[in-house]
């Protein structure tokens, strides 16, 4: 699971992009990522623009 804590519903401002086993994420708006990652949920204060690995 992956999504914005402040956009609940889709189209989510994040596109995914999968490199083997990673997935990238670059953030199209500003706010809180949150992710599954091995079973721990996980956030991240993001801005337009980042990219990072969840």
């Amino acid at each position: 699971m992956i999504g914005m804590a402040e956009k609940v519903l889709p189209p989510y401002p994040l596109n995914l992009i999968k490199i083997n086993d990673r997935i990238i994420a670059r953030v199209r708006d500003e706010g809180t990522l949150l992710y599954v990652k091995d079973n721990t949920l996980n956030k991240a204060n993001v801005k337009a623009g980042d990219i990072i690995e969840v």
